[in-house]
């Protein structure tokens, strides 16, 4: 308020001197009482300002400019902050990744052991299979030549009898039918 007054006070003295009355000549011509008054008047507000106006103007300056500090501090502080959780996010993923590897490789080794003792059982199982129907087939083959030697037998006995027609006597039969069937025996060696 105090500077509105000074500024109106600085008007009047420059308006309200005795060559003002006399036209325009008075506004080229500088007075001595008009120029000290300015001088005063300037002096004093320059004085207010520096004593009023300054520092608070100052002060927001100062404050302004610590604010603009503390945000880039804290700006810097984030940024950091966003690069260490970065870091971290990127070791945890690789962990993650290192664990899904081995959890692959060892689900993939796991995988070929059961397959190769699939594998195993299943040639193991083949093969009892297979040694079970040898000794089937061996079996049914001793069997079909004990068959075969009986019938072998009985024709020769038949055939032997027709051809002696006489009756012959047990143990004269078999020593027959052995040589009869170890001649088949001998052929089919």
């Amino acid at each position: 308020m105090s500077l509105f007054y000074v500024t109106q006070f600085s008007i009047l003295l420059l308006t309200a001197s005795p060559e003002a009355e006399s036209g325009s000549a008075a506004l080229v011509t500088p007075d001595f009482a008009v120029t000290i008054a300015t001088w005063i008047t300037f002096f004093l507000l320059l004085f207010l300002l520096a004593r009023f106006g300054w520092k608070p103007f100052v002060n927001a300056l100062d404050e302004r400019e610590a604010a603009v500090r503390d945000e880039v501090k804290r700006a810097e502080n984030a940024r950091r902050e966003a690069e260490e959780l970065l870091q971290q996010y990127e070791l945890k993923l690789k962990n993650v990744q290192s664990e899904a590897d081995a959890i692959l490789n060892t689900s993939r080794q796991r995988a070929e052991e059961v397959g190769n003792k699939l594998e195993t059982d299943a040639r193991a199982s083949a093969q009892q299979i297979l040694e079970k129907a040898k000794l089937t087939i061996e079996g049914e083959r001793q069997k079909a030549v004990s068959e075969l030697k009986g019938i072998v037998a009985n024709a020769a006995s038949e055939l032997t009898e027709k051809i002696l027609k006489e009756e012959l006597d047990m143990s004269r039969h078999e020593k027959l039918v052995e040589e009869v069937v170890s001649g088949i025996d001998r052929k089919r060696n």
